[in-house]
């Protein structure tokens, strides 16, 4: 499934909104509080592929829906809590 189609998909169940595509916001969810992070660490190192979209869910219905989504289409998703490395 290319981008723009996994970012429709997730802009109707969330709204347009709730779907954020640019660089800066999808960096800034990649980061670690402490840097330790596999994904991108607080100094700039990337050591994964980037994510298409940063998905600011409403409610947790939004969240079943979008998560069925990308299941069902076998999208890899990486659930963000506060970055503070205790967590995953």
């Amino acid at each position: 499934m290319e981008k723009t189609e996994i970012v429709k998909g997730l802009e109707g169940i969330v709204g347009q909104d709730r779907v954020q595509t640019d660089e800066q916001a999808v960096l800034e969810a990649a980061k670690d509080y402490i840097g330790f992070r596999v994904f991108q660490r607080a100094d700039g190192k990337n050591f994964a592929p980037r994510a298409a979209c940063v998905v600011k869910a409403k409610s947790t219905q939004e969240i079943s829906q979008a998560m069925k989504f990308l299941n069902d289409n076998k999208i890899d998703v990486v659930p963000r809590t506060g970055g503070s490395s205790v967590t995953l």
